[in-house]
């Protein structure tokens, strides 16, 4: 029913431009085209696979996506298994901690995401400091939460803590990787995401099946420290890919003009506001 609804109002009040949404105002349109560079041709160039398959920052968000993926997917799928045959939650508690720390997530992610906006538009960090920082911290804070989780043993109180931190810090790469394959291609994003969630969400049944291999069996605390080291593993892994190889610039492979032709084919009002509102870099 949700779902239904959503898809009402996205039919209802979505549009492909700013510029044609029948309720935006003026002050809006400033605001959007001031704050991304935005492409209002009707057309743009075929999409560049060559170059955007042997783009490193694309790999690099492609592997940052897929490490986070499984860490997000081992804490869905596998952590009320743990809580239930390691630490022997009653189902009402295994139930609330295995969803509270994903409503924590989404509020850190909130705050983050609208401190971080702030920083950026007041020049005090470059968005390219922002996004590394932001999604370090995500990374590196989930493996000292796994860390803590493996020191724990079988410390009820403190593997909560642990848990609820290493999930809730996560919030920080919604300012973090979730935004590079944006910031670096805006016209291409949804085909790069499309990419990228192809890959990243094998994980969803990988992960699965490499802790029911590591459990089958031998359910013991051992195990789940392999399952949770490995996860830990990944994610410090991408979190160094992400600082080394990634950016928030804009391609050279996605910054391509439209042609005079397709420009003299758009429409007299969307070409005069085309003038009006300059995108700026």
């Amino acid at each position: 029913m949700l779902g239904c609804a959503w898809f009402i109002l996205w039919a209802l009040l979505v549009t492909d431009s700013p510029l044609t949404h029948p309720l935006i105002s003026e002050k809006e349109i400033k605001y959007i085209t001031s704050n991304q560079k935005m492409d209002l041709r009707k057309e743009i160039p075929p999409i560049p696979w060559k170059k955007i398959l042997t783009s490193i920052p694309f790999w690099a968000a492609v592997i940052t996506i897929t490490c986070q993926n499984w860490s997000f997917y081992t804490m869905m799928t596998d952590l009320p298994t743990f809580f239930s045959t390691i630490l022997h939650f009653p189902m009402a508690e295994n139930g609330f901690f295995s969803s509270f720390p994903h409503v924590l997530q989404t509020l850190v992610g909130l705050i983050v995401s609208a401190v971080g906006d702030s920083l950026i538009r007041k020049n005090i960090f470059s968005m390219n400091f922002v996004r590394k920082f932001c999604n370090s911290v995500s990374g590196f804070g989930t493996v000292l939460g796994l860390i803590g989780v493996c020191l724990s043993g079988c410390d009820v109180t403190m593997n909560k803590i642990f848990f609820i931190f290493s999930i809730a810090i996560g919030g920080f790469a919604y300012n973090g990787q979730n935004l590079t394959l944006l910031d670096m291609s805006p016209e291409y994003a949804g085909t790069l995401l499309g990419i990228t969630n192809t890959i990243a969400n094998l994980t969803g049944f990988i992960t699965p099946l490499v802790v029911g291999a590591l459990t089958e069996g031998k359910n013991t605390l051992h195990q789940w420290r392999i399952a949770f080291g490995i996860t830990a593993s990944l994610l410090a892994f991408a979190s160094f890919v992400f600082i080394f190889f990634s950016t928030s610039d804009k391609q050279d492979w996605a910054d391509q003009e439209p042609s005079s032709d397709v420009i003299s084919h758009l429409p007299k009002e969307t070409a005069d506001q085309r003038k009006k509102y300059t995108p700026m870099n």
